[in-house]
């Protein structure tokens, strides 16, 4: 096999997939020796230093490559966006959301072969502002979303995938929506919302199709909004979003849109990515950047 010489960095989350990724440094080291001459592995989560790495450092790699779910895309992002850095991903999370909008395998050494083949693809990115500032590749969800997220977050590294589906169930008995003013494009409204989610892939929560007409590169946000719901029709209807919104859940609108604002009279949780942004969140400014970010793709 003949070596690239691209300089890449690897950020491997030893956290994602409730620690077994980690026990996959060893194969990453040599599988990469195999494929480039010039890399480093950067730990994060417990075992990790990909934390001190400063966002200038990322100037010194061609390639950014995330190794683990959605969360490690994330952060990976933020830090190395507007350094001119083409971003992989080697899907060894939970949900691997991202993944699938852009159709990687889930063989990982089929995903190194197409890091090193760096064929990229330009794709969008979901910026908010406000109360908590950061850049979004896939998902943020407000309300019963991010409610959600922050349950699964605790339980998802003791039961895995089903973290994310209990976390939706715990939500469902705890948030019951809360009045906020949203502007789409500009024009506003008010009213009681359980659920906001802006969508640049489809898919959130390893199975839950919040965005069912998104794309990754089309320079719209799709946008998923819930108005409370009944209890017993809400868990009726959310194992159905693993094919799409459900038709039958009138409280239930998507509109495809370029900004949207957000005044919260009620502290709300969030999440972008997967990430819990936060629990006592009020106003966001919420944008699409088209084509902003070169992707590896197969």
């Amino acid at each position: 096999m003949i070596k690239s010489d691209d300089r890449v960095c690897f950020i491997l989350n030893t956290k994602a997939q409730g620690g077994r990724a980690g026990k996959k440094t060893e194969w990453l080291k040599k599988e990469a020796e195999l494929r480039w001459n010039h890399y480093d592995i950067h730990l994060t989560g417990e075992q990790g230093s990909a934390v001190d790495l400063k966002s200038e450092d990322y100037q010194n790699y061609d390639i950014v490559v995330a190794c683990g779910g959605d969360g490690t895309m994330h952060n990976a992002i933020n830090r190395a966006l507007h350094k001119n850095i083409i971003m992989g991903l080697i899907p060894m999370g939970s949900g691997n959301d991202f993944a699938k909008a852009v159709h990687l395998p889930s063989d990982l050494n089929k995903c190194l072969d197409i890091i090193k083949a760096k064929k990229t693809r330009k794709i969008d990115l979901i910026q908010c502002a406000g109360d908590v500032d950061r850049w979004c590749v896939n998902t943020l969800g407000i309300g019963l979303d991010g409610l959600a997220n922050s349950y699964n977050t605790r339980l998802k590294k003791y039961i895995g995938k089903l973290g994310y589906h209990l976390g939706a169930l715990m939500a469902s008995f705890t948030f019951k929506g809360c009045h906020m003013d949203i502007s789409i494009d500009g024009e506003l409204s008010g009213g009681q919302r359980l659920m906001i989610t802006a969508c640049n892939g489809s898919v959130e929560g390893g199975s839950f199709v919040v965005g069912p007409d998104a794309e990754i590169d089309d320079g719209l946000i799709d946008l998923l909004v819930i108005t409370p719901t009944p209890l017993l029709k809400l868990l009726y209807y959310i194992p159905k979003f693993k094919k799409g919104i459900p038709k039958g859940l009138e409280t239930a609108s998507s509109v495809k849109c370029i900004r949207v604002n957000i005044c919260s009279q009620s502290s709300v949780s969030v999440h972008g990515d997967g990430e819990h942004l936060g629990s006592d969140i009020r106003d966001l400014k919420i944008s699409v950047h088209s084509q902003v970010l070169s992707v590896i793709v197969p």
